[in-house]
């Protein structure tokens, strides 16, 4: 049988907090695969848009 689980947003928050640890090695993973290789790494993630932008600003006014 299946635990008693709840759905309500306290009990979301509260599941969230007591498997903080889970979940931060998680996300860590995630974004140290996504990035895998790359040579910015993470900061490709904030100089992407920044680079479009560019290019987009540069088209527009040419």
């Amino acid at each position: 049988m299946m635990g008693n689980h709840s759905i309500s947003p306290a009990g979301i928050i509260s599941s969230l907090y007591r498997h903080r640890h889970l979940l931060f090695t998680l996300i860590k993973r995630e974004i140290a695969g996504r990035y895998r290789g790359s040579y910015l790494g993470p900061l490709w993630s904030l100089f992407n848009p920044l680079i479009m932008l560019a290019v987009y600003t540069f088209v527009h006014w040419v």
